[in-house]
């Protein structure tokens, strides 16, 4: 196409940015580069996923988590959502690499008029996972409800407080609010 008759665009053509604030430009440059690095990221985490091993036991569906700092981390996972779920799923357990049952809770999700989950999001933790690294959680959905794992979560139900290795927290017995938060 031409312009003003007989010129035409330069084949390198430089974006002509002089109308824009230097905040506007760099953040025009911060959207691409966020962009382009989660095409990659994305990328990555599927090929990581597809060639990953769910260890030695047997699970419905497997959960990769990945750990891009450079030591080793622990830390709380979601899921994400999961959808569809197997019909007539009441319960989700997540198992490691060796079919050890984890501690995990219901983050959210959906049930229909028979409790039976249709949507659901996991948390649980993650330790371990290497630095620049991944490990692979395993999934498994129960037809009926799982009995809770023992934790070091005690609860004192008279007192109103809950406790572990690293915070105690007392709520008001009117309103329910943090009364109290020791961290240890």
């Amino acid at each position: 196409a031409k312009l003003c008759s007989s010129r035409y665009p330069p084949l390198d053509r430089v974006e002509d940015l002089h109308n824009f604030a230097w905040g506007a430009i760099g953040y025009n440059y911060m959207d691409a580069a966020m962009t382009a690095g989660k095409k990659v990221l994305n990328s990555a985490m599927k090929h990581i996923a597809a060639h990953s091993e769910p260890g030695k036991t047997k699970t419905d569906r497997t959960v990769t988590v990945f750990n891009p700092l450079a030591w080793d981390r622990a830390g709380l996972a979601t899921t994400g959502r999961l959808y569809p779920l197997p019909a007539g799923t009441k319960d989700v357990a997540v198992v490691d690499r060796e079919g050890r049952r984890l501690p995990s809770q219901l983050i959210g999700g959906e049930r229909d008029s028979k409790g039976n989950l249709i949507v659901a999001n996991i948390g649980f933790t993650a330790s371990q996972v290497p630095s620049v690294g991944y490990d692979t959680y395993g999934l498994k959905f129960s037809k009926t409800a799982l009995p809770p794992l023992a934790t070091a979560l005690r609860v004192n139900e008279k007192a109103l407080t809950i406790e572990n290795a690293h915070v105690k927290v007392a709520f008001d017995a009117e309103t329910g609010a943090v009364k109290s938060l020791v961290d240890k």
